[in-house]
């Protein structure tokens, strides 16, 4: 993933929500270490900024070279290029973030890169996109149990602990309230872990629109429905 899947204004008109879901999930975890943040997929920094207002004293990004440091957010966000097909390190961190990255990405480099994320840091936010939910460049949706089961290879357990407290708000994309679960590798006081089983789920949000485009091919032709899907996964 060297190019960007979207157009060159895609993350300024998407920033003010990315904002917005970037201020209320960070501020929905629970106590944690988070002087050092990294971000894998940072598009132009906007999750590292929201970290940055909210008290972080470092932060880091990768991205594909499409990126510039000029692009970024905030000029204290430390950014190096990089194909997230290739393996990757980076400076050790409290907490990584890897957010409707992974689904981008082939599945034979699924195993490997939540090693690199691991690698990173003792906690890691991540989301990714389920089977069927649809996007543009979509190589690898899974379930979240199954990304669990990766996660728990290296000793990380899943704490379903941001989406109760999100899941409502409509100002926040989505695919956040669907998908964002928090891997710790040690436990913390008062938090229970999640059965990987309990953490596939399906937002109201994409069920509807599901029943909606099911409505809508029981009524059209096929050649009509080939050509709906194909520009809505290019709008998302």
């Amino acid at each position: 993933m060297t190019a960007s899947l979207y157009p060159a204004d895609f993350y300024q008109n998407r920033r003010a929500h990315t904002a917005h879901a970037a201020s209320r999930i960070l501020g929905a975890l629970p106590a944690l270490p988070r002087r050092r943040v990294a971000d894998i997929g940072c598009g132009t920094g906007t999750w590292l900024a929201a970290a940055l207002e909210a008290g972080t004293e470092a932060t880091f990004g990768i991205e594909g070279d499409w990126v510039t440091p000029a692009m970024l957010d905030d000029a204290r966000i430390a950014f190096a290029p990089q194909d997230l097909e290739k393996r990757f390190a980076g400076p050790r961190v409290d907490l990584a973030l890897s957010l409707e990255v992974a689904e981008h990405l082939s599945p034979a480099r699924a195993d490997s890169f939540v090693a690199d994320l691991v690698a990173l840091a003792p906690a890691v936010l991540f989301s990714a996109a389920i089977p069927g939910q649809g996007g543009v460049g979509h190589l690898n949706e899974q379930w979240q149990s199954w990304w669990a089961e990766r996660f728990a290879a290296h000793g990380y357990r899943a704490y379903d602990v941001i989406r109760p407290a999100i899941w409502t708000d409509d100002a926040i994309p989505a695919w956040y309230r669907q998908n964002v679960v928090l891997y710790l590798a040690e436990p913390l006081p008062g938090l229970t872990p999640t059965e990987p089983a309990l953490l596939d789920r399906v937002h109201p949000a994409f069920w509807a629109r599901a029943n909606r485009e099911l409505a809508y091919a029981d009524a059209q032709p096929e050649s009509e429905v080939l050509r709906r899907q194909a520009e809505t996964a290019q709008q998302q």
